[in-house]
């Protein structure tokens, strides 16, 4: 039968980072197309921006940061179906979100732990798309558009949606030799149309001994986003 799908991104970026003792701010931006078989091409634009402020430090124990975080994205095509020509991945036409981040992070020399959590809102448009895109003779079976509901007539609905938002990123790490970390992460979060939750554990080798250095606890490293390019 018909076979489509298999969509690939390829994209690129840049961010931008300060910190002065634990305060600062950050943006980024990226852009890229997305290709595969039998679906339409595409094209997204996106950008995230931020500050933190470090309201409290215990040293040998933690700190406390708060923070506000705004993002946002662009999709050229609606492609969230799962039908003929469809590519069945988010990609609004806009989308929006804004957020309030709680970070609390610490440890010693050997146990070192961060977590965030936050809470905002999220507003994004789906716009109307084809069942078939790319087939006109599949899509000329159904009658034209003249009304609701847009599915009697092979087409998905413009959709708005405004809902509350919410993320938990959460590593810890344990050092038990020179060169050895062993410890667990979780990510859980709503930030597109569906929740997604992982959660695991690790056991990391360092090729050279690692020793703790302020804002960059020992054994951790980013699950997500952006990935510095050294060993803390």
């Amino acid at each position: 039968g018909p076979i489509w799908g298999g969509v690939i991104a390829t994209s690129g970026g840049a961010r931008i980072d300060f910190d002065s003792n634990g305060t600062g701010f950050y943006v980024s931006g990226d852009g890229g197309v997305l290709t595969g078989r039998h679906v339409l091409d595409n094209t997204r634009y996106g950008g995230t921006a931020g500050a933190y402020f470090r309201v409290g430090n215990w040293p040998g124990h933690g700190s406390l940061s708060l923070g506000g975080a705004f993002a946002g994205m662009h999709f050229a095509q609606n492609e969230a179906g799962l039908s003929y020509g469809q590519g069945g991945y988010f990609s609004p036409s806009y989308y929006f979100r804004a957020s309030a981040p709680v970070t609390v992070k610490g440890g010693d020399s050997n146990f070192h732990y961060s977590a965030t959590g936050a809470l905002g809102v999220r507003r994004f448009q789906q716009d109307q798309a084809a069942f078939y895109p790319l087939d006109a003779t599949l899509q000329n079976k159904f009658a034209p558009c003249t009304g609701t509901p847009t599915y009697t007539c092979g087409q998905y609905p413009l959709l708005v949606t405004t809902a509350f938002n919410y993320s938990v990123d959460a590593e810890t790490s344990y050092r038990f030799a020179d060169h050895w970390f062993v410890g667990a992460f979780l990510s859980a979060n709503n930030s597109d149309n569906y929740n997604a939750v992982s959660a695991g554990f690790f056991l990391r080798y360092a090729f050279r001994g690692q020793t703790y250095s302020e804002g960059r606890p020992t054994g951790l490293f980013p699950a997500q986003g952006l990935r510095p390019l050294q060993i803390p």
